[in-house]
């Protein structure tokens, strides 16, 4: 070890304010390996680590991706303005929407000193922040770090793909709909059938990527649907008859 100050894992996690499971997947990826091992094997982390540590958790609280953040950090000549620049236009987006949150609740303060009763559309708004704050925060809990990291890059990469996935869905759902006047087992429903199955297939594919391991964060959230937040709660409960006629749908073609 050519430093003289180490720190183990522990104390390195406790000092920058990181947790050891952090700290062990940069470790993984490749962006932070320890300096030295104890005669035990434990990890040891120098001057030289903690720097690079600094950079990684600097680079990161500008939104940067951990994988961006890896070629930055081994390839000299990655393109870091690009990734700013792209972090910049993200930040300015999330500024605006927090900028007209602050100035609608000043809107509120403002009436409520003059002793006007709040306009309902400024109230509306606010618990509209609220609801979407607490839905991200519900969401969140189901997905992994790692998780959350890759959809956040996947989101980065392509800013329309939840959109369309959304509306993908909403056309499909619609679709089904358009045929809920028929009985399940009638012979259309059932021509209907597997196409309406295949393009869910694929809709949930396309979410997941075949990741095992996100398909079971996926599963896990929807187990719990009753306990989300209303704002999640209601776009699950707006196709809750969908779900019912296709799963009838399915029983039918069983039995016949």
């Amino acid at each position: 070890m050519t430093s003289a100050i180490a720190w183990t894992v522990g104390e390195l996690a406790r000092k920058a304010g990181v947790t050891v499971r952090t700290l062990h997947h940069y470790d993984q990826m490749g962006l932070l390996s320890p300096s030295d091992y104890t005669e035990a094997g434990y990890r040891l982390y120098g001057q030289q680590a903690l720097m690079q540590l600094q950079q990684i958790l600097t680079l990161k609280a500008l939104g940067l991706p951990l994988e961006d953040i890896h070629r930055i950090l081994v390839d000299p000549g990655f393109e870091l303005g690009h990734c700013l620049r792209q972090q910049k236009q993200a930040l300015q987006a999330r500024l605006k929407e927090l900028t007209q949150a602050v100035e609608t609740i000043e809107a509120v303060e403002a009436q409520l000193a003059a002793k006007q009763a709040p306009e309902p559309d400024l109230l509306f708004k606010i618990m509209e922040v609220i609801q979407m704050k607490q839905s991200q925060e519900w969401v969140s809990q189901f997905y992994s770090p790692e998780q959350l990291e890759a959809l956040k890059q996947r989101q980065q990469a392509n800013p329309d793909e939840a959109q369309q996935g959304a509306q993908a869905w909403a056309d499909l759902f619609a679709e089904i709909r358009s045929q809920m006047h028929q009985d399940p087992g009638s012979e259309e429903v059932q021509r209907l059938l597997p196409d309406w199955q295949q393009r869910w297939q694929e809709l949930i594919k396309g979410f997941t990527q075949g990741n095992a391991e996100l398909s079971s964060s996926l599963n896990n959230l929807y187990a719990n649907i009753d306990k989300a937040p209303a704002q999640v709660k209601q776009g699950y409960d707006e196709w809750t008859d969908v779900r019912d006629f296709m799963e009838k749908a399915k029983k039918a073609g069983k039995q016949s």
